[in-house]
């Protein structure tokens, strides 16, 4: 084993990649954060190329051909690197539904989907086949704690922590999803009562499993209320606002997931 010695960071080393003659980095910490790629044609002298600043906490790094997936504490972002000296960000999902610490997550590279193991989240699937506009395709909330996971065909291993997961992933092999008919729809089922007083208790549905955002909006369009904001299973669901300190008059609650919305109307009496 012979050592060329360390190339030295200024913050921590994340995760890293290799493609053809190419290293991949992420690191974060200590006010300096990104991506670097270094050209290791020449082992013993690893010549760093470019580094882009990225305002960000870094989970994982995978690289494919033209393209840098990476996973973080805020987002899953997708970078063109098929110039390795001018890396560019094309597409990327905000994460604000992950109840993320420090802990190690991770990524695996599976044809055009890319899995995502999330800790106390369970397991996610995002498609990449328009990296330009990645997108939520699959989401498992495991029992235990998804500390890690592998991808064979359409099966998933998922390290649960004090158990291993099996899952199948029953969307490999269906066709793009501007051809899948959309299973139902995420809608506000009721707000009752309605008009209300102090306190009204919203009752919504959702096809599928996803992220969901619930929120309330007065007559200007200001967002006055976030009432969800989180992955959840599909099924109905409910929850009550309360709407202290809020001004009298007509407020709109609207529920969205990327794909679909649905907006209703209320009005909080004097």
């Amino acid at each position: 084993m012979i050592s060329y010695g360390p190339i030295v960071w200024s913050s921590y080393v994340c995760a890293l990649d290799i493609q053809d003659n190419f290293l991949y980095a992420v690191y974060s910490g200590r006010g300096d954060e990104g991506l670097m790629i270094l050209d290791i044609s020449d082992p013993s002298e690893p010549e760093e190329i470019s580094r882009l600043y990225i305002d960000n906490y870094f989970w994982d790094l995978k690289v494919r051909d033209d393209y840098a997936y990476i996973f973080s504490s805020q987002f899953f972002q997708v970078f063109d690197v098929s110039d390795p000296e001018e890396p560019v960000m094309v597409g990327q999902i905000e994460l604000e539904f992950l109840s993320w610490d420090y802990t190690y997550y991770t990524i695996e590279v599976s044809g055009n989907l890319i899995y995502a193991s999330c800790h106390l989240d369970g397991f996610m699937v995002f498609d990449v086949s328009d990296p330009e506009n990645p997108f939520v395709t699959a989401y498992y909330d495991t029992p235990g704690v998804a500390h890690d996971l592998a991808v064979i065909d359409d099966l998933v291993y998922v390290a649960d922590e004090t158990s291993l997961g099996v899952y199948r992933n029953t969307m490999v092999g269906l066709p793009d999803r501007e051809t899948i008919p959309f299973p139902g729809n995420y809608e506000i089922v009721s707000i009752y009562p309605n008009p209300f007083n102090s306190t009204t208790t919203i009752q919504y549905s959702l096809p599928v499993a996803s992220p969901v955002s619930l929120n309330v909006y007065n007559i200007n369009g200001q967002l006055v209320k976030v009432l969800v904001n989180r992955y959840m299973q599909s099924g109905k669901h409910r929850i009550v606002w309360e709407a202290e300190n809020v001004v009298s008059g007509v407020y709109f609650i609207k529920i969205e997931n990327g794909w679909k919305n649905d907006i209703v109307k209320t009005v909080l009496l004097p």
